[in-house]
């Protein structure tokens, strides 16, 4: 029997594209209970708040004041439903005080994939979403805590009532490979012919982007960190916060 060589290549009909998915998320807006101090750490409590900015515009906040939680949320990237691969987009992140009280402040950033589903997949690489942090010595990255999906920093500075934190993240990007990230499966036609399909692993998937802001009191600072956080920090006399030796 003559063997065939001849191959159908499969491509989809359609262009690929990639939609994005935006949140802003406030958590932890918290002050730790320390035994020997619970009636000042609870007293603390009643004054403490945080607010997540996006482009100088607040989009989301968090206060506790008198026992009672002010909440306010807004998605990011308003208006922007689509995105260019390769092309740089101008995206900043800051913290502001929004308190009654002097506070430490950390804000972690989440990258991740859904499919058409809206379900999360952990097998689509999240190095092709590429954030661009500023250089700002206040930031100070937990590389220990990091992962390919999280990425967490502290400002080594307490905030004041109503001071606003560097910016951190300053833009984004999609790595131009995704537009050649196939995946080729082939089958036998009733002919003979092997046929190869490929399929484009990124099409119709949706990038994800989490900001998640919290803070807590300067008052005893280093057990509350390491209460609300389980992170161990040195702070300096001028106040200035730096990383223990163990990780989160």
């Amino acid at each position: 029997m003559k063997k065939k060589l001849n191959k159908k290549i499969l491509l989809p009909l359609f262009l690929l594209s990639l939609s994005l998915c935006i949140f802003s998320l406030i958590q932890g807006t918290r002050a730790a209970l320390i035994k020997s101090q619970d009636y000042e750490a609870q007293f603390e409590m009643y004054h403490i708040g945080i607010t997540l900015n996006e482009n100088g515009e607040k989009v989301g906040q968090r206060d506790y004041k008198n026992g009672e939680w002010t909440t306010y949320t807004a998605s990011l990237l308003e208006g922007r439903d689509t995105v260019r691969y390769g092309e740089v987009y101008p995206e900043t992140l800051s913290i502001t005080n929004s308190g009654e009280i002097d506070e430490y402040v950390r804000l972690t950033v989440y990258k991740y994939w859904l499919d058409e589903k809206e379900a999360k997949r952990y097998d689509l690489d999240t190095s092709y979403i590429h954030l661009n942090f500023s250089k700002s010595e206040n930031w100070i990255h937990d590389e220990k805590a990091s992962t390919d999906e999280r990425e967490i920093f502290y400002y080594k500075k307490p905030l004041s009532k109503g001071e606003t934190t560097d910016d951190l993240l300053e833009s984004f990007y999609l790595d131009k490979d995704i537009k050649v990230t196939v995946e080729e499966t082939s089958t036998v036609d009733k002919d003979g012919y092997t046929v190869i399909h490929l399929t484009y692993l990124y099409d119709g998937k949706t990038f994800c982007l989490d900001a998640e802001a919290d803070a807590v009191q300067t008052h005893n600072a280093k057990d509350a960190i390491l209460s609300a956080w389980g992170r161990s920090v040195t702070i300096d006399k001028e106040g200035n916060l730096a990383l223990g030796k163990e990780g989160n």
